[in-house]
């Protein structure tokens, strides 16, 4: 009983290691592929990812009151930052004749793939 208890625990945690490097693998080559894709990204084509994605699917409940509209959205395309896998796009939001500063970061491998925050 022992010995059956013992070669399922053994078989679980071989399991459990290849699970895991193959995760190790993945995050690494995903790495690699952002990598390379921000080497030779456009720009333009980044902000207008961000546009589209904050005309079209803004989170309510991250921009709250805020009304992301044509009129109310900036993207500041001078200020764009690149690091070695993402591209961070600031821009400003008006409501009310208030501006709010925040930041999309961007994926380089799948423009798709974007994260707010407010600055």
């Amino acid at each position: 009983m022992h010995s059956k208890f013992g070669s399922q625990l053994f078989s679980l945690l071989v399991l459990g290691l290849g699970a895991a490097g193959f995760y190790a693998y993945a995050k690494k080559t995903d790495f690699q592929q952002d990598q390379l894709a921000c080497i030779n990204i456009d720009h333009q084509r980044v902000q207008n990812e961000v546009e589209e994605d904050l005309l079209n699917h803004a989170n309510p409940a991250f921009f709250g009151t805020f009304q992301v509209q044509i009129g109310s959205l900036y993207i500041h395309p001078t200020t764009l930052n690149a690091t070695s896998t993402h591209i961070v796009v600031p821009f400003s939001l008006e409501n009310n004749g208030k501006t709010t500063e925040f930041e999309a970061k961007v994926r380089c491998s799948d423009l798709r793939d974007i994260g707010y925050r407010r600055v």
